[in-house]
């Protein structure tokens, strides 16, 4: 079994700080993003063998 491999850093997006985190398990990544002012946090899960993937709900668009 793979063992989970990540990293997290503090980043500053238009002069905000936001803890930014990354993990990689098997075939999937999961990022999540913290504004550390707010605690608002934005998370993804992303898997090799899907087409799309969706952060929040979002998904990418066709592909035409």
């Amino acid at each position: 079994m793979d063992q989970p491999a990540g990293l997290q850093v503090d980043y500053v997006f238009r002069g905000v700080e936001h803890a930014v985190r990354v993990l990689v398990s098997g075939q999937v990544l999961e990022l999540e993003v913290e504004d550390r002012m707010t605690a608002d946090q934005w998370r993804g899960e992303f898997d090799a063998s899907c087409e799309c993937a969706y952060l929040d709900g979002l998904a990418c668009p066709p592909r035409v």
